[in-house]
């Protein structure tokens, strides 16, 4: 890690007076009220300052300043953990004072309780402290191999491992099956369907049962894997109900995982979409744990959130553990192209959640959305009829020829439709963003063992998500201590910055306060 600190900068290390200043308000956190008044006092710090011009400034030397000063003295271990073991200038001096500042915001949440415990410890117990609290992974370039593998699935095939699919996939399976035992009765509920496409659409469900019952015992087989391993890294919180959502969580993990900065460091991370638990009392305990176990959380910011994904989220906090929160950047000429491929009823959930959280009429949404279609609510509501009326002759999902049938009868009507979802979804995701980063006072929560203020990590891309996780487990992250001077709070930050290749602004939070 590397330290930077606006504050310091003031300071004039020419002058003892502004170095007396810089001592106790910056290290010992300190009000500089009837400090140096003395003029005999003046006259010891500056003969003491410019003894450490020629042969530097010492251990002994640097408390008798603490005492004129009248601050408390540091153990021998502070001065050799911020400073040195021998002797410092006057730019090493302001340079140990940083990397303490630094350390203090970063563990304690402020400077002065920082002071008082960390000034009574020896080097190796400060060395030990900062350890135990550090979640950088043992050596990255020395991790032994993973004993047993977990046995990747088909992005296609991971809807299989979630909850939904079982009662989907037997309730239309059987209710196929229902209408096959009662024809020709059952003929008049399906117009122009004949028995021998009914039959084969009723090997495609049997099919697919069987296929999930297959890919079900790989997944709960990948969960006792994870629970062997003896560290995990980092935990995806994610929340899946619908098909699509499990795919595209997968295409995430996988992107992210391969990406050319992380995939060296043999990271070991739980992949949801590949974890199937017996029940909802395994689920939460094992999820819980690894949670617990990880270094730092992904939280994806999808569709909808829920209970589970959002106290992951809280729980990683809690714990002063990072958060990476993704929320993806939706460009709408391809967001577009990609939900035609969609299932319909994604077309009608996620219309109704959108009109339900008032995107369509959001003040930013609504122009771009007239700008498209001055009625774009008609061409939502013809869509949603014609899909009523599509779901009474054909409620099957599985059914992929009637899914493309529609499309196509219905082809204008439905490509507006993929447009204006892409708009709303668009300045959906934005606006979240900006929630998150800016309003919502869940986005920094409170470790609970040491009182320190932590915050989530907004990134937009998997490309920033990369960067970050990158510079997370290889401490390669900047810190600034910045004063807050235009907020009125008088409040100082520490702001997280990576020297890498996040595109655009590469601050990262105002985590710790």
């Amino acid at each position: 890690m590397e330290f930077a600190d606006l504050e310091l900068k003031k300071f004039k290390l020419e002058e003892p007076e502004s170095i007396a200043t810089m001592i106790i308000e910056c290290l010992c956190a300190e009000c500089t009220e009837n400090v140096l008044k003395d003029d005999d006092d003046k006259e010891l710090l500056f003969s003491l300052l410019n003894g450490m011009k020629s042969r530097g400034l010492g251990y002994a030397e640097f408390n008798e300043i603490l005492l004129l000063l009248n601050q408390d003295r540091v153990s021998i271990g502070f001065f050799e953990f911020f400073f040195s073991d021998g002797t410092i200038s006057l730019v090493e001096l302001q340079e140990g004072i940083k990397r303490y500042r630094a350390h203090a915001l970063l563990y304690f949440g402020n400077f002065k309780s920082a002071y008082k415990q960390l000034i009574r410890m020896t080097e190796s117990e400060i060395s030990s402290f900062v350890k135990d609290r550090s979640f950088v992974p043992p050596d990255l370039s020395i991790r032994p191999p993973i004993a047993v593998e977990v046995a990747p699935i088909n992005s296609s095939e991971t809807w299989y491992t979630g909850y939904i699919a079982p009662r989907v996939i037997k309730r239309q399976g059987d209710q196929i099956d229902e209408l096959i035992n009662n024809w020709p009765e059952s003929k008049e509920g399906l117009p122009g369907v004949e028995f021998e496409r009914l039959v084969e659409v009723a090997e495609i469900y049997h099919t697919a049962d069987a296929r999930r019952k297959e890919v079900a015992a790989v997944a709960t087989r990948n969960t006792d894997i994870y629970l062997t391993w003896d560290y995990m890294d980092i935990y995806i919180a994610t929340s899946m109900r619908a098909r699509w959502e499990f795919e595209e969580t997968a295409g995430f993990i996988e992107r992210l995982f391969e990406d050319k900065r992380l995939k060296p460091l043999n990271l070991r991370y739980f992949d949801p979409t590949s974890s199937l638990c017996a029940d909802r009392i395994d689920k939460g305990l094992i999820e819980g744990l690894m949670v617990k176990r990880a270094y730092c959380t992904v939280y994806m910011a999808q569709e909808t959130d829920t209970m589970g994904k959002d106290s992951e989220l809280a729980a990683t906090l809690a714990q002063g553990k990072p958060v990476i929160a993704y929320i993806p950047s939706i460009d709408i000429e391809r967001h577009t192209d990609k939900i035609r491929k969609y299932p319909l009823d994604y077309f009608k959930t996620r219309s109704l959640i959108l009109q339900a959280e008032g995107i369509f009429e959001d003040e930013k949404c609504l122009p771009d959305l007239k700008a498209f279609d001055l009625d774009y609510d008609v061409v939502i509501n013809k869509f949603h009829e014609e899909l009523e009326i599509h779901r009474k002759a054909q409620p099957f999902l599985l059914w992929q020829e009637k899914e493309d049938e529609f499309k196509a009868r219905n082809r204008e009507v439905f490509d507006k439709m993929c447009r204006i979802l892409s708009i709303a979804e668009h300045h959906n995701y934005e606006k979240r963003a900006r929630t998150l980063r800016a309003i919502h006072p869940l986005a920094l929560q409170v470790n609970l063992a040491s009182g320190v203020s932590n915050g989530v990590l907004v990134v937009r891309s998997i490309e920033q998500c990369a960067d970050l996780l990158f510079g997370i487990l290889t401490n390669a992250i900047t810190f600034t201590v910045k004063r807050l001077e235009n907020d009125g709070s008088g409040m100082t930050i520490l702001e997280g910055y990576l020297g890498l290749s996040l595109s655009g602004s590469n601050r990262l939070s105002e985590a710790h306060q």
